[in-house]
């Protein structure tokens, strides 16, 4: 079952998980595209409006390290060894096809039996967010 990410994992900026997080001069950590946008235009901070002393961007590892945890902590980004899908789908639309599989999280643990949605890659983001605040499909 999905969990919800820390607070902290979300870009105040994008409103999203975090994928290449940077600390700022205000000490915060931001999306670097969101806040390479933002800098564009302003001098100060997004959180707190403050003038900013400087516009120099950091990577922050161990951030993107503890979000890539918590993401394979509850399973949003899985190993595809562990899924097999059957070769057949189950039905198939103009930009999706859904395919009966079976997940095998390891040794010790039960097979689960899953439905998986492939999607083009332009829509894939953005539907993948909202299955994951729903818990499931609806239809499924």
């Amino acid at each position: 079952m999905a969990a919800d990410p820390l607070p902290a994992f979300v870009c105040p900026i994008t409103d999203d998980v975090m994928r290449d997080p940077v600390i700022a001069a205000d000490g915060l950590t931001y999306e670097r595209d969101a806040i390479e946008r933002w800098l564009e235009g302003h001098d100060t901070s997004p959180r707190t409006g403050a003038v900013l002393p400087n516009k120099l961007l950091i990577a922050n590892v161990t951030f993107l390290q503890a979000i890539e945890e918590w993401e394979e902590q509850y399973a949003l980004k899985l190993k595809l060894s562990l899924l097999q899908l059957d070769a057949k789908p189950l039905g198939a639309g103009a930009f999706k096809t859904v395919y009966k599989g079976v997940l095998s999280m390891g040794p010790d643990a039960r097979p689960r039996a899953v439905a998986v949605l492939k999607m083009r890659k332009e829509s894939c983001e953005t539907e993948a967010r909202i299955f994951l605040k729903l818990g499931r499909h609806p239809r499924l």
